[in-house]
């Protein structure tokens, strides 16, 4: 999965969503007490003073409440997002969950033409022994680093959080061709030491088993994060959380932990991720 064909997409969806959105039909404090077609009326002291202060302060919502999806350099990631304010002083709780995946992993399908009338084929990874997914829940903050001083501006923050993890690894399974005798059959199969050689066969496999197969044979490993992530809000407005998400998470799990044959456990998943979030403040 190409992590740069996929920020790409993010960023010209943004500009669709967020930024030509908020360019058309802004009232901007510039304009209070003006009617369209008249000179704004400028700031006085007192005016540039007040806003100056309540930089960083301007939120008066109590609640936070979201939801986000996004691509990372290793897969997929989404979540969900509860921000207490109290005093000004954010404090969040995220949960999330990511999918881990190789960089090397691509997915091929069945090439011998053979083999077409055992069964459908579908796309696989060969080489592929478990599909690794992060389930994190933390504790964090967030904090104005460029807030809205003017209604219709952009507003910049910095999210962050660190907690407990959970690394879980489900078994991928295949469906392999038996060519015992003269009538060949399908089997299920994972990767073990005694089916490691069928496994690796690549001319027998027919695809790729459903998702939900090895579900109940997962192995989970617990560890620890650390998320900090760059909070893009065009346009904000009190009610509604509509906002990119540029970020960088480090997670660390006590087992180490294989996603494809022949290649060495990790313990450490480090990755980027770009994403949106969707919510309502109140």
């Amino acid at each position: 999965m190409c992590f740069y064909k996929q920020a790409t997409t993010f960023f010209l969806f943004a500009a669709l969503f967020f930024i030509i959105p908020e360019c058309t039909g802004q009232v901007s404090v510039w304009n209070m007490g003006s009617s369209p077609g008249k000179h704004k009326d400028r700031f006085s002291l007192k005016d540039w003073r007040n806003k100056i202060r309540q930089w960083g302060m301007e939120d008066s919502f109590r609640h936070q409440l979201s939801v986000s999806a996004g691509f990372n350099t290793n897969g997929w990631t989404g979540g969900a997002c509860y921000i207490l304010n109290r005093n000004n002083k954010k404090r969040l709780f995220r949960l999330s969950v990511t999918e881990v995946m190789h960089e090397k992993e691509t997915k091929v399908m069945q090439e011998n033409t053979a083999r077409y009338e055992i069964g459908t084929r579908t796309p696989f990874v060969f080489g592929k022994i478990h599909n690794l997914y992060l389930v994190q829940l933390g504790y964090g903050s967030e904090l104005p680093l460029l807030p809205s001083l003017f209604e219709g501006t952009t507003h910049l923050g910095l999210m962050y959080s660190a907690g407990l993890s959970l690394c879980i690894a489900k078994p991928y399974y295949i469906h392999y061709i038996e060519d015992i005798g003269s009538d060949p059959y399908i089997v299920q199969i994972r990767y073990e030491a005694a089916t490691s050689e069928q496994f690796l066969t690549r001319p027998n496999i027919l695809g790729s088993a459903p998702w939900h197969k090895g579900l109940w044979e997962s192995a989970i490993a617990p560890g620890i994060f650390a998320d900090a992530a760059l909070t893009i809000e065009p346009g904000r407005k009190s009610g509604l959380v509509k906002r990119m998400l540029l970020g960088v998470n480090f997670n660390y799990s006590v087992k180490p932990r294989a996603i494809l044959a022949e290649h060495e456990g990790r313990s450490f998943f480090p990755y980027c991720y770009i994403g949106i979030e969707l919510g309502k403040r109140w």
